[in-house]
């Protein structure tokens, strides 16, 4: 059931709390979010939904700035709820949750090509749920930090194409905070990507950017992600992409052309032998 909203949103400014829709088929973990949300401060909780149908019928009236979605629910699953979601409020940011499954893992990272920004793993149980420290934190974080960046108007980078005497012309549009720097003047042998929250879908925009180099080197991804996940993601960049991506195994060669993805909860690093460079992870 949703939370009662007794005035229409106020127009938002940067420094008013961010408007948070949750959406989930427990009651539970419905109430102990809300709880850890309101808990936070600047985050204001405008309603709670059991099912992706009821949060499809009042998103256009609430117009929250965040959107908490689970997958699996009744009626209306999280999947099905998303592009619904967008199409009536595009400028919510939608962050996934999912309990650690390898279905889930893959749904998740689906849903980023359908317009969720983000996503977070809920813990299996609800006991588990309620003295995890760490997914609350990663929740608020994510909230804030997504849902503030949208507030200043500061998108991704977008890419925009264009008509040059040379053909087609890629060019990074950047939002109004960031500027680029020029490219040095050394080659570079390899190419080394670090990210965490907006990670998935910045670093998808990156390699299409890159496209016509990633043949030229290896590509190195560490990327914030849970077990499970950063499988999941090699298979998202091979199937959007169409490029050869792994999660990369201890002691492999590191070859031109290939993406290697460092496994959740793992450092990669790179060691030099007498045949060339392979990954060592620990």
């Amino acid at each position: 059931m949703a939370l009662p909203i007794t005035t229409p949103p106020a127009p938002a400014s940067a420094s008013s709390p961010l408007r948070v829709m949750i959406v989930d088929d427990a009651v539970v973990v419905r109430g102990l979010i809300a709880r850890w949300l309101t808990d936070a401060g600047d985050i204001e909780v405008i309603s709670t939904h059991r099912t992706g149908a009821e949060a499809v019928a009042a998103v256009e009236r609430l117009k929250p700035d965040v959107i908490i979605l689970d997958i699996e629910m009744p009626d209306m699953d999280g999947m099905t709820a998303l592009p619904l979601l967008k199409s009536r409020h595009p400028d919510a940011v939608i962050i996934m949750a999912s309990t650690l499954t390898t279905r889930n893992a893959d749904i998740s990272l689906r849903c980023l090509s359908l317009g969720a920004v983000d996503y977070i793993p809920k813990p299996s149980t609800n006991r588990d749920l309620t003295f995890s420290s760490d997914f609350r934190r990663e929740l608020v974080d994510k909230i804030k930090t997504l849902g503030r960046r949208v507030r200043r108007g500061a998108p991704a980078l977008r890419i925009a194409t264009s008509e040059g005497h040379g053909g087609i012309v890629h060019k990074l549009q950047p939002a109004p905070v960031l500027s680029l720097r020029p490219m040095g003047r050394v080659k570079p042998n390899v190419l080394v990507i670090g990210a965490s929250t907006g990670g998935p879908n910045a670093i998808v925009d990156l390699l299409k950017l890159c496209r016509p180099a990633l043949h030229r080197m290896p590509i190195l991804i560490a990327q914030h992600m849970p077990v499970m996940f950063t499988a999941m993601f090699a298979e998202h960049l091979r199937r959007q992409l169409s490029i050869d991506a792994s999660e990369a195994v201890s002691g492999e060669a590191v070859e031109k052309g290939r993406v290697y993805i460092a496994p959740g909860g793992k450092h990669m690093r790179l060691e030099r032998v007498l045949s060339g460079i392979r990954t060592v992870i620990d």
